[in-house]
C-alpha cells in the first residue's frame, strides 16, 4: 500500500464500552471516550451505534465503516469530512427549541441513475451516497468540533487556560478596524461583493432557532438557545448608548445523540451544489411556488419582470413608515430581500430564465406541435434550469474566483475552466469526493465578503449618470420598498462601476449599525456575530485551521501573516494564541498574493471548498458521461463564453457595460460585441431529449 495514502486502522471493541468494574474505572473512561469519539458508542442512549470498527483516512479527513473501506457497494456510511453520518434524509426542520428525543431521519431516497436533471433538493447527485449535498441536512465539517471544554454542544466560552474568552464584541473592536473612504478598493466593484453574497446564498443557509429576546433574561437562567454578545461598558460606540448586550440566538441543530451523532451539528437548508437553488428553490414545494407552469417560465410580478411577490405574512423586511403594507419578493432563497443590490442580481437570473424559455418555446412549439403544453413546459423549464446553473458556475469560476484567490491558488486547486475544449467522454467528476458544504466555509471563510460591504450605492441610469443621491447601505437592508424606488437596472449599473471595500476592515454600516431600526438607535455588529457564530458552531480556532492548511501555528511573538501592530492587538485581547478565533485572525492576514483578495488561511479553505464543489458535482456543466443527456461539446463551448456583463446587457436596458463587471478598470464595450449564448446548439438537439 502506498505510504502516502496509508490508512491507519483503529479498532474499537464494543464490549469495552460496557466495562463496569470500578477496578478498571480508568480503562472504562478511556475506552468510552474513544468509542464515543469514533461514533461507535452513543452516550445518550447508552448503547452501541450501528458501527463496530472504524478507520481514519488522513487524505480525506473522514471516518468510514470498515465494511466500506474498499469502496464496494453503496457507501452510505462514508462520512462527509469527519463526522458520523447516517444513510437518511432529514425533513424540514421544526421550530421548537425544546429537546427532541426522536430523530428526524427517514430512509435515503431511491435514485434513478438515468435521470438527466438534478433533483431540486440535491439528493442523488452522488449515486453511491445520495444524501451528500442534499438540502436540510447537517452541514459538513473538515475538523472535529471544539465546543466548550467537557461539552458536546455548548458554545465555546472558556479558553485553553481555563479563563473566559474575550467577548466577540471586544474582539471586533480590538482587532478589526473601521474602514474609511481610503479603504475603498481600487480594483474591484460593488458587484464583486454582491456576487459573493449571491453564491453564498446558493450554498449555505443555516436556520436559526425561534425568535426570542435573550438580553433581558438573567445570565444564569437564559434559554439554552440564547447566545447574546456581551458589550463592555467602555465600548466606544455602544457604551454611550447604554447598550450592554447584542441579541443573538443559536442555529438550528441536531442535538448530540439525536440521530447517532456525537456532537451538536447545525443544519444547512440548501443544497451544497452550485445549482441555482437560490433561483429555483431547494425543496419541491418552494420550486413549485416559483413556477408559472406555462411555456417553461418562472413566475414574475409585473410587466417589467421583477421577482414575484411573497405570500402575505412573510416577514422579510422592516416596513418604512410611509410604506407599511409593501410586501417582499419571492425567490428560491428567502434572503433575496436582504438588500437591494442582491435583489437586483436575482432579477437578472429570473429574466434570463424567462428570456431563454421564450426562445425555446417559440421554436419548439412550431417544430413539435404534437407535444402537449404540459410536457413542453416541463421540458423547457428543466433545460433552462440547467443552463442557468451552468452560467452561474462559469461566472463564478471564470470571473469571480480569480479575483478572490489569485492565479497561483486557482491553479493549485484546479479551479480554472476547461473552456469547452473537446474532451470526448472525459470528465472531472470524482464520486469519492463529498461536496457537502463545510461549516468552516459558511460560518467563517466565505464571510470575508462582509468586509467588502461599502457605505452604500449610487444608482446610475443607462448613460451611467447618477439618478438620485447616494443611498446609504442601511436604507437598503431588508427594505424592498427602497429597492423599488431606485429601480433594478439603476442598481445594477451602480454596482458595476462603484467600488467595494478592500478586505480586512469593516464599514460602520456593518460593524455598528447592522439592521438598525431607528435613526438614533444602534444596530448589531456583523463581524462580532461571525466570531460568536463560529464559537457556537464549535469551529476550531485559528491555529487548528493553520495546521489543517499546512501553515505554521502562530504565537504572540510569531504571526507571519500580520503586522506587528495587529500581533500586539491579538496578544492584548486573548490569553493564549490557541484561543484566537478563526474569523478575526484570517480576515486580517496579509493577502496570499498581490492578485488575491484573501490571506493564506482563507485561500486554503475557500480554494478547497470550490474544488470539492467542482469535482464532487456529478452534474458539473463540463462533465460528459456522468449523467444522461449531458451538455454536448458545442454547448459547453457556448456556455464557457458567458460573462456576467452579457447577462446584464440581455436583461436590463443597457447599451454599454464594463467587459468584466467585477473589475473597476475594465474597458467599456458595446453589448452587441459581447459573445452571446447560441441557443441553436440546444434547439437542434431537442429531438434527442424525447417528449
Amino acid at each position: 500500500m502506498n505510504s502516502s495514502h496509508r490508512e491507519t486502522e483503529l479498532s474499537c471493541v464494543v464490549m469495552r464500552c460496557y466495562i463496569a468494574n470500578m477496578r478498571y474505572f480508568t480503562v472504562f473512561i478511556i475506552t468510552t471516550l474513544f468509542c464515543v469519539t469514533q461514533g461507535v458508542y452513543d452516550p445518550y442512549r447508552h448503547q452501541p451505534t450501528h458501527r463496530r470498527r472504524a478507520y481514519w483516512n488522513p487524505g480525506r479527513y473522514d471516518w468510514r465503516s470498515l465494511a466500506n473501506k474498499h469502496g464496494r457497494g453503496r457507501q452510505h456510511t462514508v462520512v462527509p469530512f469527519y463526522r458520523a453520518a447516517t444513510t437518511n434524509q432529514f425533513p424540514s426542520a421544526t421550530t421548537t427549541s425544546a429537546p427532541t428525543p426522536a430523530c428526524w431521519i427517514k430512509p435515503a431516497p431511491r435514485c434513478d441513475p438515468n435521470s438527466p436533471y438534478r433533483t431540486i433538493d440535491g439528493s442523488c447527485n452522488n449515486l453511491n451516497n445520495p444524501t451528500w449535498g442534499q438540502s436540510v441536512r447537517p452541514i459538513g465539517r473538515r475538523l472535529p468540533p471544539k465546543y466548550n471544554p467537557g461539552s458536546l454542544t455548548d458554545i465555546r466560552t472558556i479558553g485553553v487556560t481555563g479563563r473566559p474568552l474575550p467577548s466577540a464584541r471586544e474582539v471586533s473592536t480590538s482587532v478589526l478596524a473601521l474602514a474609511t473612504k481610503r479603504d475603498l478598493s481600487t480594483t474591484l466593484t460593488g458587484m464583486h461583493m454582491t456576487w459573493g453574497q449571491f453564491i453564498a446564498h446558493d450554498l449555505t443557509h443555516v436556520p436559526l432557532t425561534p425568535p426570542m429576546k435573550c438580553c433581558n433574561q438573567p445570565t444564569g437562567t437564559r434559554h439554552e438557545d440564547c447566545i447574546p454578545i456581551s458589550v463592555p461598558p467602555t465600548d466606544h460606540f455602544y457604551g454611550p448608548r447604554g447598550t450592554t448586550c447584542l441579541e443573538l440566538r443559536r442555529s438550528m441543530a441536531i442535538k448530540p445523540g439525536q440521530c447517532g451523532n456525537t456532537f451538536r451539528e447545525q443544519l444547512n437548508n440548501l443544497t451544497s451544489y452550485i445549482d441555482a437553488g437560490l433561483v429555483y428553490g431547494s425543496t419541491d414545494e418552494r420550486a413549485k411556488q416559483l413556477r408559472s407552469f406555462s411555456r417553461g417560465q418562472m413566475a414574475d410580478s409585473d410587466a417589467r419582470h421583477h421577482l414575484p411577490i411573497e405570500k402575505p405574512g412573510t416577514k422579510c423586511n422592516i416596513p418604512p413608515i410611509n410604506h407599511p403594507d409593501k410586501r417582499c419578493f419571492a425567490a428560491g432563497d428567502r434572503r433575496a430581500n436582504e438588500w437591494g443590490g442582491l435583489t437586483a442580481v436575482h432579477v437578472i437570473f429570473l429574466r434570463e430564465h424567462n428570456r431563454i424559455a421564450e426562445v425555446f418555446y417559440r421554436d419548439l412549439k412550431s417544430s413539435n406541435p404534437q407535444t402537449s403544453e404540459r410536457d413542453l413546459d416541463e421540458k423547457i423549464y428543466q433545460e433552462v434550469r440547467r443552463i442557468i446553473a451552468a452560467q452561474i458556475q462559469v461566472i463564478n469560476y471564470g470571473e469571480y474566483l480569480p479575483n478572490v484567490l489569485g492565479d497561483y491558488q486557482m491553479r493549485k486547486y484546479g479551479l480554472y475552466l476547461e473552456h469547452g475544449s473537446p474532451r470526448g467522454e472525459k470528465n472531472i467528476y470524482d464520486a469519492n469526493l463529498d461536496a457537502t458544504a463545510s461549516n468552516a466555509f459558511g460560518t467563517a471563510a466565505f464571510r470575508f465578503g462582509h468586509s467588502e460591504v461599502a457605505f452604500g450605492t449610487q444608482p446610475k441610469n443607462s448613460h451611467y449618470h447618477n439618478t438620485s443621491s447616494f443611498v446609504p447601505f442601511l436604507e437598503l437592508l431588508n427594505q424592498p420598498t427602497t429597492y423599488r424606488q431606485i429601480q433594478n437596472d439603476n442598481a445594477i449599473r451602480g454596482m458595476i462601476v462603484e467600488p467595494c471595500l478592500k478586505t480586512s476592515k469593516f464599514s460602520a454600516e456593518v460593524k455598528n449599525h447592522l439592521f438598525e431600526r431607528t435613526f438614533n438607535g444602534s444596530g448589531l455588529d456583523l463581524p462580532a456575530i461571525s466570531t460568536q457564530r463560529s464559537r457556537e458552531h464549535g469551529l476550531p480556532t485559528y491555529n487548528s485551521w493553520r495546521k489543517f492548511c499546512g501553515l505554521n501555528a502562530v504565537t504572540f511573538d510569531y504571526m507571519p501573516e500580520h503586522t506587528d501592530k495587529q500581533r500586539q492587538k491579538f496578544a492584548q485581547t486573548y490569553d493564549h494564541p490557541d484561543d484566537i478565533d478563526l474569523f478575526p485572525a484570517a480576515i486580517t492576514e496579509r493577502l496570499v498574493s498581490p492578485d488575491a483578495h484573501v490571506g493564506p488561511t482563507f485561500a486554503c479553505l475557500v480554494g478547497q471548498e470550490f474544488q470539492r464543489l467542482k469535482k464532487g458535482d456529478r452534474f458539473w456543466f463540463e462533465n460528459q458521461g456522468t449523467y444522461p443527456n449531458h451538455f454536448t461539446t458545442n454547448q459547453i463551448i457556448q456556455l464557457s463564453k458567458i460573462k456576467l456583463s452579457k447577462l446584464v446587457c440581455d436583461n436590463t436596458y443597457t447599451a454599454m457595460v464594463p467587459e468584466n463587471v467585477f473589475k473597476l478598470k475594465s474597458k467599456f464595450v458595446r453589448c452587441e460585441d459581447l459573445p452571446s449564448l447560441d441557443l441553436k446548439n440546444w434547439l437542434k438537439a431537442y429531438p434527442s431529449y424525447g417528449h
